[in-house]
């Protein structure tokens, strides 16, 4: 079970889902707007 790993965060998984998903996004802007 993912969601006893890391106490009242829903777990590991739910934790590298939502870097795995915010990181390229983050990187993508970032780099948008230091180019201009």
């Amino acid at each position: 079970d993912w969601g006893t790993m890391i106490e009242g965060h829903g777990g590991a998984l739910d934790r590298m889902d939502s870097v795995s998903f915010a990181a390229p996004v983050f990187f993508h802007l970032t780099s948008y707007f230091f180019a201009l």
